[in-house]
């Protein structure tokens, strides 16, 4: 009975790794709230398996009951994957067209296969063993609380698609656990080693994908999308896109005083396919990043001159070039995404310059809000550009409307760490079309001030 527990522990584990891998893989390939997605089709494919066990009792008799255990935590193994690979191989059209529902209906079948795997399992342990349903109930909380943990240090450790192969895993090692069950069981089994070769073939597989990363997230919001570098955690996916050469270098909007008269090496950086921001060559000479005067976002610095400065969210380096380029005398520039500090300071540190090793640059790996309210310092500019992110949380929930930097609260803070004549700088965009984003940072300024 001990394997049984273990089979059942593993198996949450997985179950709940995959339900949560998934909105991660959502949140890049479709759009942020499509991540609730994942945790519709986790409930129905769980809960088709539980009417399976309950409409098919002939198929699970008591005597074969372990070695069903072991066949559906193999199928769970292999559903994982395969799921994985037709969701990797085909743009998902979430539209109500002809196509969009079929690839949509198409999708959610196939993604829910190895959540009804999982779903027989988890119902067959806890309706077959009514005596000792407290304490499997027990190893499934346990098992799902560790495998929801458990995303952040496999995501730290491997790409997205890779972990889902380990999810996979982890349910063939349930399975093992449930084939010792079935030889132990009263009047044994014959031996079988299907779980083990089950096991032994998605690790290869998962190993594989590590070193080789031959299978990545390429449709990206349905069009072709295969960065040259990227990075995952618990929260995005950080990809680095191939150098540019351009006159016109990337802007929140150019000056039409610029003089496009000569190249300017870029690398793009998004997050989660869509947020995109700019690495910008830079080889220590202050006058080849002239053009970042030329930014609307920049207008703070020729209001206040040898400045202490505050960026939040750093994203590229761009921020900080643009503080050096007027010559400020320090910068303090926060983010909140290791990912983001990893591309720009070491992936790419020889491009950017290694702006974290410039004098006068500081840079802190947290949430800027929460930073700036534990400082004890007042600063010249506090700087925001374009800040926001359509990337979904990992319970799969909306970002953008909930960013903690667009409140009266957040606000006060960051009036209250500015000097008597400081300069707070929040840009967003304007569209004829969709005035909203610049209204509402208009409103909320406006509420602010007379609070």
């Amino acid at each position: 009975m001990a394997s049984a527990y273990i089979g059942l522990f593993f198996t949450s584990m997985a179950a709940l790794m995959l339900e949560i891998l998934l909105t991660r893989i959502f949140s890049v390939a479709t759009w942020y709230y499509f991540a609730f997605f994942a945790i519709s089709v986790a409930m129905f494919g769980f809960t088709v398996g539980a009417l399976f066990v309950y409409l098919r009792k002939d198929y699970f008799p008591d005597e074969a009951l372990y070695k069903r255990l072991t066949v559906f935590s193999i199928l769970f193994g292999f559903a994982s994957v395969v799921a994985l690979l037709i969701f990797l191989s085909m743009p998902f059209y979430p539209r109500f067209t002809g196509v969009g529902i079929f690839s949509t209906v198409f999708i959610y079948l196939v993604i829910a296969a190895p959540f009804f795997f999982a779903g027989v399992i988890v119902c067959l342990c806890l309706t077959r063993f009514p005596a000792k349903v407290a304490a499997l109930y027990a190893f499934d909380l346990i098992g799902a609380g560790i495998g929801a943990f458990m995303v952040f240090p496999v995501l730290n450790a491997m790409d997205a698609p890779t972990a889902v192969f380990l999810t996979g895993c982890v349910a063939a090692l349930a399975g093992l656990f449930f084939e010792r069950a079935a030889r132990l069981s009263k009047g044994g089994a014959a031996k079988s080693n299907a779980a083990a070769i089950a096991f032994l073939i998605l690790t290869a597989f998962m190993l594989l994908n590590f070193f080789t990363a031959v299978f990545r997230v390429e449709y990206v919001k349905t069009s072709f999308n295969r960065p040259e570098t990227e990075l995952w955690n618990a929260f995005s996916r950080i990809a680095v896109y191939k150098l540019k050469l351009v006159k016109i270098p990337y802007s929140w909007g150019i000056s039409s005083s610029y003089k496009a008269d000569k190249f300017i090496g870029e690398r793009m950086l998004d997050i989660d396919g869509v947020s995109e921001t700019v690495m910008t060559y830079f080889d220590g000479d202050i006058k080849k990043v002239e053009h970042l005067k030329y930014d609307v976002t920049a207008i703070a610095h020729y209001l206040k001159k040898d400045a202490k400065v505050f960026i939040i969210g750093v994203g590229g380096g761009r921020d900080i070039l643009a503080a050096k380029a007027f010559g400020q005398k320090e910068i303090v520039g926060a983010e909140i995404n290791n990912r983001i500090i990893q591309m720009m300071s070491e992936v790419y540190g020889g491009f950017t310059g290694h702006l974290e090793k410039l004098p006068g640059v500081r840079l802190i790996n947290d949430e800027a809000r929460s930073a700036i309210t534990r400082m004890d310092e007042e600063f010249d500019i506090i700087q925001a550009s374009c800040i926001a992110t359509w990337s979904a949380t990992t319970a799969g929930a909306f970002s953008l409307s909930e960013n903690s930097l667009y409140t009266v609260e957040a606000w006060k803070i960051f009036l209250g760490r500015l000097k008597p004549d400081g300069v707070l700088s929040f840009n967003r965009w304007y569209s004829p079309d969709y005035p909203a984003q610049l209204l509402r940072l208009a409103g909320l300024a406006s509420y602010t001030l007379k609070a």
